[in-house]
């Protein structure tokens, strides 16, 4: 058992290292992030995939207008894609975009309605850039500002920004999901270096990417699969800062399937012969440290319990571990310091929750695409 508490140790040396830098690189960098006037220059569609658009749509599309209003950013359209042939919207300026069943395609899931839209673009002639989100998101001033100067004077034609997680009525998945917020400070340096996954919802594109690379992936996390290609054709990826709030899952159960759904995805993409083995390893690593935060879990309780290595042994491999997880709940979790401080305490909890779904995605995979319940 020292031997495999070993192994863990040496494994998440290199997250551990790569935590606090980003942190500290994070801190220094967060002023960097556009925070000034808009730029009214780029052409923009702000673009909501959804399945059958419920009333969470709304507040989507009443954010888009409301903090575009207040920075005064006039250039853009709103597209809402989906699967319901039926316009429910308030906001009779948005234009619908309806995914028909004749629509043939290799592409599944989510998948399916992004390259439905892109064949519209392109047939449509659009040049500009798509800003995704999902059903359950909405942004602010502060997110407009950064993503339309970003189109002018950023560093990349694919980017990313922070996920701002609220409690969407399982306090427990909320503090759970810290870890995503606090994701931000780390994969605002990987971006930086220009090579990193993008994620689906909060992700910024200049079109002749998604034209270039297409959506034609039946895997299930799609934006994963999108950027190996993009990285694969020569792009390179950016880091825009602008927020997008969203909100948790409303039960620890569907908080599960979310991560059994992303680790599946990743295995998928991990297993695709057509992205380079780079990328493949990539998500191999980010992979394997999902499935082993679990094990260390189980491995260090085995030995500070039932003493199958000596205490101080076991002790010197388990803190840092626990310890590096413990920071990345406590400052993912924008809240007051009660909730910061739960989040660390219990982050062996909320990562037995993510190994959960992680072992899932192997041993009991979803059969489709998982519908994750949010308000």
């Amino acid at each position: 058992m020292t031997y495999v508490l070993g192994f863990f140790w040496l494994f998440f040396g290199a997250s551990v290292v790569s935590w606090v830098v980003a942190a500290v690189f994070g801190n220094i960098t967060r002023k960097f992030v556009y925070s000034g006037q808009v730029d009214n220059s780029p052409r923009f569609i702000f673009q909501i995939t959804t399945k059958y658009c419920p009333e969470t749509v709304e507040r989507a599309v009443a954010s888009i207008r409301e903090s575009c209003a207040e920075t005064g950013f006039t250039n853009y359209e709103v597209w809402i894609v989906t699967l319901n042939p039926t316009p429910n919207l308030k906001d009779k300026e948005v234009r619908w975009v309806f995914v028909p069943d004749s629509f043939q395609t290799v592409a599944k899931f989510k998948a399916r309605s992004l390259e439905f839209a892109r064949k519209l673009r392109a047939e449509e002639g659009y040049s500009g850039w798509i800003y995704y989100m999902d059903e359950e998101n909405w942004i602010t001033a502060q997110t407009v500002r950064a993503i339309t100067n970003f189109a002018v004077h950023g560093n990349a034609k694919l980017a990313s920004g922070p996920l701002v997680s609220r409690n969407g009525g399982s306090y427990p998945a909320w503090l759970g999901d810290s870890i995503r917020n606090s994701e931000g400070r780390i994969s605002c340096l990987q971006h930086y270096l220009g090579y990193w996954p993008v994620h689906g919802d909060n992700m910024l594109m200049e079109y002749s990417v998604e034209k270039d690379v297409g959506w034609e992936f039946p895997q299930l996390t799609e934006d994963v699969q999108f950027t190996g290609h993009a990285l694969d054709k020569g792009y390179r990826t950016g880091w825009h800062g602008g927020e997008l709030q969203t909100v948790s899952a409303t039960s620890i159960s569907d908080f599960i399937k979310q991560r059994r759904r992303w680790f599946r995805g990743i295995l998928q993409c991990i297993f695709s012969p057509t992205i380079s083995a780079r990328y493949r390893i990539l998500q191999a690593y980010i992979c394997v440290t999902g499935l082993l935060g679990t094990v260390v879990l189980f491995g260090v309780t085995a030995d500070l319990f039932f003493n199958i290595s000596p205490f101080a042994r076991a002790w010197f491999y388990s803190v840092p571990v626990i310890a590096t997880f413990g920071f990345i709940y406590f400052i993912g979790c924008r809240s007051n310091f009660k909730d910061r401080l739960i989040a660390g305490l219990f982050c062996w909890f909320f990562t037995l929750l993510e190994g959960i779904g992680a072992w899932g995605s192997i041993f009991a995979p979803p059969k489709g695409f998982d519908i994750i319940k949010k308000t």
